[in-house]
């Protein structure tokens, strides 16, 4: 397995407790620098850091534009007193580079953060209440809201698009449905301005409440209790033969199995490792599967064997990504045997070579073909040597809204190669995207921020500027489908 094939997924797990580095920077030397309080130059160290050390920041980013924004924010930064709100206020600056993954480690809101008691999700463009607690009737389970305190919700979501990281709208409405009911977010966007204040929101059905921030009890819904086929499971992956449709599903909700795992094990301290390794012994999980994928697959294709199946679903919905070698073995196993894989340019940055240091890693190899061909051949990939079966059947790919990272990498992959059929929603990152995160600490505040060093080209580079993957078949969810229960995605697969 290349290492360049982990990398990305080591780092983002490292990411919440990433030590960071702070290498000197040419700005620290200069009279501006000198004279400006602490936060004003943590911001200036960040915006000279993000300029040497992320793979391309100019890339949605112009460099004019940079250097203009990056002269408001250093002023805006005069009257600040606290890191959340230099969180705040540099997050709204590194928002302009459209990566998830680059950002100003700042934990909670400014001031404190209540919840109103209504949840929502946006179904296709809209946004619905799903659920709502005593406080509230429960006939606005469904309704779609129009406005809140008189703001459109169109112009919230531009609010939204100013301040927040996003790469797309799909993961603008994600930002959005998860923190719409709190103080925190509601504050932010200047749509109330203290921690007690309530909020009056209509509806496009004709109806409007007022709600305050003072949620208690339970929340009720009209979403059933009943488990379906392809309700989330916790596990990493796991399948199910549902002879009624003559299928196999699979839930493949975690791109790390036993032996990313403990590899991933192997570069944390000790203590970390000792207290990991402590709750496996117990049973725990830990965050990763206690068997090799290909182990978990053999038993899937010896089922699908033996009760004669010959169609087969990959759910991705809830994948949040991990190693794209377990990808590689999940096509092999299909009986895909190359592709045309992304390709990436990388920034070997001082930073980067820091970080790499401290891995023992000397140098990483960031070729990812295989071959000089062009293709990638998923017999390379460590574990597909056990694989002891091959299904050749249909296979069908699902993707949602919560797609992400290396999922996104094997969705793309499948589509541009067309290797399998995908169904279901858009994705909140762009196909092409940043990757592979490097940890910078600011000198003064002690902050951790998070800077991509690689850039990944999807297979079709004529798609490399689309703002989302379009399944080849797109199927939204609908509210009376979540209510009465109905997968409309898993329901086309078995009729087509």
């Amino acid at each position: 397995m290349k290492i360049a094939r982990l990398f990305f997924f080591l780092f983002l797990l490292q990411s919440l407790n990433a030590q960071g580095f702070t290498p000197s920077l040419p700005v620290q030397s200069t009279e501006i620098y000198k004279n400006s309080n602490i936060y004003q130059q943590d911001f200036l160290y960040l915006c000279e850091g993000l300029v040497e050390f992320h793979a391309n920041v100019f890339k949605n980013f112009p460099e004019k534009e940079f250097n203009k924004e990056k002269e408001t924010y250093y002023k805006d930064l005069a009257a600040c007193n606290n890191e959340k709100e230099f969180g705040y206020i540099a997050n709204k600056f590194t928002n302009r580079i459209r990566d998830l993954h680059t950002n100003v480690k700042i934990k909670g809101a400014i001031g404190n953060n209540y919840t109103y008691p209504f949840r929502c999700k946006y179904l296709v463009d809209t946004l619905v209440i799903m659920a709502v607690s005593d406080q509230l009737p429960f006939s606005l389970c469904g309704e779609r809201i129009k406005s809140i305190n008189g703001i459109d919700i169109k112009d919230i979501e531009k609010k939204s698009s100013e301040i927040y990281i996003t790469e797309n709208y799909v993961s603008l409405q994600n930002n959005i449905m998860q923190s719409i009911n709190t103080t925190g977010y509601l504050k932010s966007t200047g749509i109330i301005h203290a921690d007690t204040e309530g909020v009056k929101v209509s509806t496009y059905g004709g109806k409007e409440f007022e709600a305050f921030p003072n949620f208690n009890g339970e929340w009720k819904s009209q979403i059933p209790n009943n488990p379906s086929i392809t309700e989330r499971i916790s596990e990493p992956f796991s399948y199910k033969i549902v002879k009624e449709d003559s299928l196999c599903y699979i839930q493949f909700n975690q791109m790390v199995d036993k032996r990313i795992g403990e590899m991933y094990l192997d570069l944390i301290p000790f203590w970390k490792r000792w207290f990991v390794k402590t709750i496996r012994f117990f049973g725990g999980s830990a965050g990763f599967s206690k068997e090799n994928f290909e182990d978990f697959l053999n038993l899937c294709i010896e089922d699908i064997e033996k009760n004669n199946i010959k169609k087969v679903i990959v759910d991705l919905r809830w994948n949040t990504g991990g190693s794209a070698s377990l990808g590689d073995i999940l096509l092999y196993a299909f009986g895909v045997d190359k592709y045309k894989s992304y390709t990436s340019e990388i920034k070997e940055s001082e930073l980067y070579k820091l970080q790499m240091k401290t891995l023992g890693i000397e140098k990483v190899i960031s070729d990812d073909k295989d071959t000089t061909d062009g293709f990638r051949y998923t017999k390379f990939a460590k574990g597909v040597e056990n694989i002891k079966s091959r299904f050749h059947g249909d296979v069908y790919f699902i993707t949602s809204e919560w797609t992400f990272s290396a999922a996104v990498q094997l969705a793309t992959i499948v589509e541009d190669n067309h290797l399998f059929k995908v169904v279901g929603e858009p994705i909140s990152e762009r196909p092409s995207h940043f990757g592979e995160v490097l940890f910078l600490k600011l000198p003064n505040t002690k902050v951790i921020c998070s800077i991509s060093s690689k850039l990944f080209h999807r297979p079709d580079q004529s798609k490399d500027n689309d703002e989302t993957l379009y399944p080849d078949v797109t199927i939204y969810k609908t509210y009376d489908s979540i209510k009465e229960g109905i997968d409309p995605v898993y329901n086309w697969i078995v009729r087509h």
